[in-house]
């Protein structure tokens, strides 16, 4: 897998199942562009802003 899977890999970014999710994170790691770092940098930090989300809807009992 090389550089020219990275937009694919991008895409799978948002699939609805996690696994595709974290092996396409996994994936383009391995490719190490500074394309495909910037979009492992971006699902990371969404990934953490739905986790603070949910979180604090639980807190306040929403």
């Amino acid at each position: 897998m090389g550089k020219d899977a990275v937009p694919g890999l991008i895409q799978a970014l948002q699939d609805e199942n996690l696994g595709v999710c974290r092996s396409s994170e996994r994936a383009l790691r391995k490719i190490d562009t500074s394309e495909a770092l910037k979009a492992v940098e971006e699902y990371q930090r969404n990934k953490a802003l739905i986790r603070y989300t949910r979180s604090t809807k639980r807190t306040r009992g929403i």
